[in-house]
């Protein structure tokens, strides 16, 4: 069977390498033959989320720049964006091309096989630009600057015209997967919402019209119910749904609406948990989903349709997680695969920046979401929500949860509010629940990693993503135990993913569970303890890692990380704990002043590190581990990856990752201090306990008595079943 399926393979191949593409009909004849070619007759059809006394009311506030004027520019100059940057000139571009290297060869969508995704280059980053998201860019900014708006417009409507016209429904790379063209949709509409008027003229209605028709007769002909019905079935529903209400006269219209409206119905209670989060675990398609969902209410609202408000406690209920999860800088943690994608690009902040969405949801939604749901919508969020919802006051309450149990995302803010949004300088997430939902397509081995914030600075972090389809060794890397700030042991991740071919899937899954410590320390602002399943050692072996997180004060946290074998065997263990710093902070030698450590617990020694930036110390590392464990820093490794953060997808940053590997008997314990040297922490001593496995822990601080507290090993074996 597998050689007939290579020879079907084989034959699908050559009959598309021999393919020719297909005719493109001019944008009017492509209407004409669908019935829609009355030019004014859709201009009438269109329902417009905004009419244009508010668009018009959006433009002269300058809060709705927020960096488009810019974009723009760089666009009239031939500066195309891709993800946090730009393509250098010409405008147009080889659409064949791959920004970040490869050529992929020009055939009918269904000719490709799963070796063009490495063969060829990151198709990822491909369709980055096939999503067409300056068009709706330039539309805006055209908006925004009156005396630019004639050759803003041209540039756009060039765009559009040169992918349509090298890009024919169905041939080439940008038609492989449903969610592209359902992307090109949302890009289209708001392009066709935001356009001025003047500049509205029967050409580019024609073309916007031709274009919408043909993405959204694909994207119903190509739905992801059987390859990959996670978030792409969703964002292909909502792209359905929303152009079926914003153009009812295409013929198919209000079959599109109906059938989007069933499949979110049906999917949204098997795709989100019951905490808000998504089922399938990772923070950027949390985020994604998100956007589709207020797309939905946005478009739906603009036809009057009552059915779009049965999303709306979806969408709420999704809003806390991303609360919780944004940093105090305002970026997302990165935790699952991030691949950056975004519904719209109507402001230059990075893409991971979360707080335009979270302004206006809370304000369309009418969620308390404390702090980050305060501040004025500004660029995106005014585009979209209008000066209506900008100028509605966000409830004002307790604030969003900041731990969802059952995805497993625990978070926490602390300490003195910094910056202009006035968030709390402190932040701490750790990730503890399931990989996600089906084959976790889109997660990663990191149960019971870390995220710190002192001061308002990320200093420990998620590595993000880099690639899906370059060299294996970095897909391998980044959504690897040892890129992440957490306990390894016996040399092997606590997941196992399948062969390649496949990227994504997992054939062993970890599974892991957070609580509050059942006997905290006193005085503690928080004191969880998590238990990970799914470790083995070196001769595969279960193993039961536990980690107790412990914020003693808001400068100074506590992790103490515990292994031990299932057997109960006293066999020494291969132990790996790992802490991956932010790009920007290096290893430094503080001038005088350092806290004083002291390490007299039998069996274990004291290994220190500094980070620091522009010479400034920014984090302490004191780590109290069993004596075998040497100390590595390692820094842009190439060929065995390592000390690397990816900012946005396909970019990576050398960046400080400290590794402490050895062997240690078993049960194994590893205890960790981790200081903001800015703050009040002024030196610690660790010491055995009076029990055995205990131990006696002192700190001192500036202006405070010595604290003394006693710490009994966490139980690796015990706590709640992980599931």
């Amino acid at each position: 069977m597998r050689g007939l399926g290579r020879l079907r393979r084989a034959g699908r191949r050559l009959r598309g390498s021999l393919a020719r593409p297909p005719r493109v009909a001019a944008p009017a004849a492509a209407l004409a033959a669908a019935g829609c070619g009355d030019v004014i007759r859709l201009r009438a059809a269109f329902r417009p989320v905004h009419d244009e006394a508010t668009l018009a009311a959006i433009a002269r506030d300058p809060a709705a720049d927020c960096g488009l004027s810019g974009l723009a520019a760089g666009l009239r100059e031939g500066r195309l964006p891709v993800f946090d940057h730009a393509l250098p000139p010409p405008l147009l571009p080889d659409w064949s091309r791959v920004p970040g290297g490869g050529q992929w060869p020009r055939m009918p969508a269904g000719c490709y096989d799963h070796a063009d995704f490495t063969a060829h280059g990151d198709v990822r980053q491909l369709w980055e630009l096939g999503r067409l998201q300056a068009l709706p860019t330039l539309a805006a900014a055209a908006r925004l600057d009156a005396a630019q708006a004639d050759a803003t417009c041209h540039v756009a409507l060039a765009l559009l015209a040169d992918f349509r016209a090298r890009n024919p429904v169905g041939f080439g790379p940008h038609w492989i997967a449903g969610l592209e063209s359902g992307l090109r949709i949302f890009s289209l509409l708001w392009t066709w919402q935001l356009l001025p008027a003047a500049q509205h003229t029967e050409e580019f209605t024609q073309f916007l019209a031709a274009a919408l028709l043909e993405n959204g007769r694909f994207t119903a002909a190509h739905l992801s119910e059987k390859t990959v019905a996670n978030n792409h079935l969703l964002g292909e529903a909502a792209a359905l749904y929303c152009l079926g209400c914003a153009l009812p006269s295409l013929p198919e219209s209000a079959a599109w609406r109906a059938r989007g409206a069933a499949i979110l119905d049906r999917e949204l209670p098997l795709q989100v948990l019951g905490d808000g989060v998504l089922a399938e675990q990772a923070v950027d398609y949390h985020r994604f989903v998100l956007d589709f969902l207020v797309q939905c209410l946005l478009w739906g609202r603009a036809a009057d349709d009552a059915a779009a408000t049965a999303w709306r406690p979806v969408a709420a209920a999704m809003l806390p997680p991303l609360t919780a999860l944004t940093a105090p800088d305002g970026q997302l943690l990165a935790w699952g695969d991030d691949d950056t994608g975004r519904v719209l690009r109507l402001d230059a902040r990075p893409r991971r920046d979360a707080r335009p969405l979270l302004a206006l949801g809370a304000r369309l939604l009418q969620v308390d979401l404390g702090p980050l749901g305060a501040p004025t919508p500004d660029g995106e969020a005014l585009w979209l929500g209008g000066p209506a919802v900008a100028a509605a006051t966000p409830p004002d309450g307790a604030g969003p949860p900041t731990r969802f149990a059952e995805a497993g995302w625990h978070c926490a803010r602390f300490g003195e509010a910094v910056g202009a949004a006035g968030l709390a300088g402190g932040h701490l997430g750790v990730k503890a629940g399931p990989m996600g939902r089906g084959g976790a397509g889109h997660g990663h081995a990191d149960a019971l990693a870390l995220d710190l914030a002192f001061g308002g600075r990320p200093l420990l972090v998620d590595p993000g993503t880099y690639l899906y389809n370059g060299p294996q060794r970095w897909r391998d890397h980044f959504r690897g135990a040892a890129a992440h700030s957490l306990l390894r042991v016996g040399r092997r991740d606590p997941a196992t993913p399948l062969p390649p071919p496949d990227r994504f899937g997992w054939e062993r899954k970890s599974r892991a569970v957070l609580v509050d410590s059942p006997a905290p320390l006193p005085g503690a602002l928080l004191d969880w303890t998590a238990w990970r399943r799914g470790d083995r050692d070196a001769a595969g072996a279960p193993v039961g890692v536990c980690r107790r997180v412990v914020l003693l004060a808001p400068d100074l946290l506590l992790v103490v990380d515990a292994a031990a074998q299932e057997s109960g065997a006293s066999a020494s263990l291969d132990l790996e704990l790992h802490w991956q710093a932010a790009p920007g902070l290096a290893p430094i030698k503080p001038a005088g002043g350092q806290p004083s450590a002291r390490c007299e617990a039998t069996g274990l020694v004291l290994r220190e590190l500094t980070l620091g930036e522009g010479g400034a110390p920014r984090l302490a590392l004191y780590c109290f581990v069993p004596a075998a464990l040497d100390s590595e820093v390692q820094i842009g490794q190439e060929e065995a990856p390592a000390g690397w953060v990816s900012p946005s997808y396909g970019e990576r940053e050398p960046a400080t990752h400290w590794r402490l590997a050895g062997s240690g008997s078993a049960p194994a314990v590893c205890l960790s201090l981790l200081a903001d040297p800015a703050g009040r922490f002024r030196g610690c001593r660790l010491a055995n306990g009076d029990a055995p496995g205990a131990f006696r822990l002192e700190i001192a601080r500036e202006g405070a008595d010595t604290r003394k507290m006693d710490l009994a090993a966490p139980d690796p074996l015990g706590g709640p079943e992980a599931s």
